[in-house]
């Protein structure tokens, strides 16, 4: 059996494993699956076995909804799953997260969550109010990271708890997706430049030095407690920024696209911010403010990099990238799981750059 027969094997066997345990718990849970284990074909199987049980008990025709995070996946995505495996899209409605608080979840026997760890507290409350099948589709199952959303994370497992878990690297071992390295390149924040504009003042200041004024802001407004929390919020979100859009982590990102870049690999890169993304890819990204064009080309092969900010981190699989660049990484790690799940089904390199406050210099390795 080739590698190749071998990982169809193990799909279909956690494809039905995964419908054996959501139907053992009542037709309710989350399948909690890397991307590239097949969560879309999962959810559309459920789909089928409950028309069978329908069918077989005269019960009438299945209506199903399907919540989805974007319109692409509204509009593309999704119905290319259902053309794919060759099953019926009647009785399914497709919508996105920002239209769930106009239906009425009464008017459907089973509900699919994509990316259900999107989940809002007052749309929680809204399903716990029914009893219907339920599905919950994402690669990272939420954690309690913050006490102001412990409600919502333990109502999301009480009404969607992951019933089936693939992690990244179970699907490695499993060939499902390509083996990775993961290289973190440190460097310092520039003290020697004074590149920096202030809004309300002529003075130019190093990055350092605006790192340090910006941490003293931060450091007051903690000071003060519950009567600073916005101002905390503000300063924190300031000095994120900063990070995110340093002009001496462009500089070395270019180096490390050059470096790493050429005709025969074929790149993703992630940026902090739409400037700094066209700063590094020209006119071959994509984000908000653009078509999919670029998007399309990488996926047929036409071209060989792609730039994006965060429009790629949830329910996209690309086509065979060979390495990915991540200029910014947010702080949850939810975000890292997300590209590197997106993006291995043949990846085999990422390189993340990220400020370091110690002394060493920058490494390209």
């Amino acid at each position: 059996m080739t590698n190749k027969d071998s990982a169809l094997e193990n799909k279909k066997r956690i494809q039905k494993e995964g419908l054996d345990a959501w139907l053992k718990n009542f037709n309710i849970g989350t399948f909690c699956w890397a991307t590239g284990v097949g969560k879309s074909k999962g959810a559309l199987d459920c789909i089928e076995y409950m028309r069978h049980e329908f069918l077989i008990h005269d019960i009438g025709a299945l209506s199903v909804l399907l919540v989805t995070p974007t319109e692409e996946m509204r509009d593309i995505d999704w119905p290319e799953e259902f053309k794919k495996w060759n099953i019926s899209k009647n009785g399914i409605k497709i919508i996105c997260y920002a239209s769930l608080a106009k239906e009425n979840l009464d008017n459907y026997d089973l509900i699919i969550y994509d990316e259900c760890h999107r989940l809002t507290l007052p749309n929680l409350l809204k399903l716990k109010a029914i009893r219907k099948a339920v599905l919950g589709l994402t690669a990272t199952y939420p954690k309690i990271k913050h006490e102001d959303d412990k409600e919502r994370i333990e109502l999301l497992q009480e009404l969607l708890p992951a019933i089936h878990t693939v992690t990244t690297d179970e699907a490695v071992d499993l060939q499902l997706i390509s083996d990775f390295e993961i290289t973190v390149v440190k460097f310092n924040l520039d003290d020697n430049v004074r590149n920096i504009s202030i809004a309300s003042s002529p003075e130019l200041r190093t990055e350092q030095e605006h790192y340090k004024k910006l941490s003293s802001q931060l450091q007051r407004a903690m000071i003060l407690g519950s009567k600073g929390i916005k101002l905390k919020l503000m300063a924190m979100s300031k000095r994120a920024q900063f990070i995110y859009n340093l002009p001496s982590k462009e500089r070395l990102a270019k180096r490390i696209l050059d470096s790493i870049h050429t005709e025969e690999k074929r790149t993703i890169v992630f940026g902090g911010s739409i400037e700094q993304i066209e700063k590094l890819c020209g006119k071959h990204v994509y984000h908000s403010n653009t078509t999919d064009t670029f998007l399309r080309t990488f996926q047929t092969g036409h071209t060989n990099l792609l730039g994006a900010v965060r429009v790629l981190n949830e329910g996209k699989n690309l086509t065979t990238p060979d390495q990915c660049l991540i200029v910014q990484l947010d702080s949850t790690e939810r975000a890292l799981v997300q590209r590197i799940n997106n993006n291995l089904s043949s990846i085999n390199s990422f390189n993340s750059v990220k400020p370091y406050k110690g002394n060493t210099e920058p490494s390209l390795n």
